[in-house]
């Protein structure tokens, strides 16, 4: 049986230090300068993406710096849809190696709930380029969201995450909670190595979590401790081999 190959994604371009953490990675969402960053920060994390051979995604999120895109927005269809055309164009036009669109914040977790928000993603990423996959966290209405993905040709990337807390349900434990992002570089590094050799996640509740469906591994860059962890599996892995 062949041994998977995971992938390291991390959102960057938001107006941290991205020199630390993009050297170890393999894919760089890129934010499009609408919920933090902008266009000549977004330009930059792509010249520096591009310097490591890294593949490029855009990061599109609402825009709403003041919350970093956080808090869910009431937009209609036609709102949507130029936001999100808007952002995704904008990297296109800036990379010739985009190859992927993953949402941010508050519409990545507003597109695994609503199907006509999911839809809309879809539907814009098609029209902009066929050939873009999407990113999508695993969750339990993945049977859903695939019909609809493949219904624009669209390929998903399915993706679980090193450095958050999961809810029972499967669903990222939000922020409110003190204990929604893992603040050790040590429980990182735990985390990675499960999703690596088992293929689950441990919710809070104890709960195991099966993500056997996902194919990436996401790090936040303004998480100290991801880019320690990072660092340190980099280091063991080196000197195992």
């Amino acid at each position: 049986m062949t041994k998977k190959r995971w992938t390291l994604n991390a959102d960057v371009g938001e107006g941290c230090d991205d020199t630390l953490i993009m050297p170890f990675l393999d894919c760089a969402n890129i934010c499009c300068g609408m919920h933090a960053g902008s266009e000549a920060i977004t330009q930059k994390t792509i010249a520096l993406a591009e310097s490591y051979n890294v593949t490029v995604g855009a990061h599109p999120g609402y825009a709403d710096a003041e919350h970093f895109g956080r808090l869910s927005l009431d937009l209609t269809p036609a709102q949507l849809h130029e936001t999100l055309h808007a952002q995704i164009s904008l990297l296109d036009q800036l990379s010739k190696k985009l190859a992927y669109v993953k949402p941010h914040g508050a519409l990545n977790h507003d597109m695994l709930k609503n199907d006509s928000i999911f839809a809309k993603i879809c539907e814009v990423t098609a029209s902009i380029n066929p050939n873009l996959a999407l990113m999508v966290p695993t969750n339990a209405r993945q049977a859903s969201q695939q019909a609809i993905a493949d219904k624009y040709g669209l390929t998903i990337w399915w993706e679980v995450f090193a450095d958050r807390a999961y809810q029972p349900d499967g669903l990222l434990r939000p922020r409110k909670y003190d204990d929604a992002v893992h603040r050790d570089s040590e429980r990182i590094v735990e985390q990675i190595r499960r999703i690596r050799d088992r293929e689950s996640i441990v919710a809070v509740d104890g709960t195991e979590i099966d993500i056997s469906t996902a194919r990436t591994i996401c790090v936040h860059g303004d998480n100290s401790a991801s880019v320690q962890a990072i660092r340190k599996l980099s280091v063991s892995e080196h000197q195992n081999q």
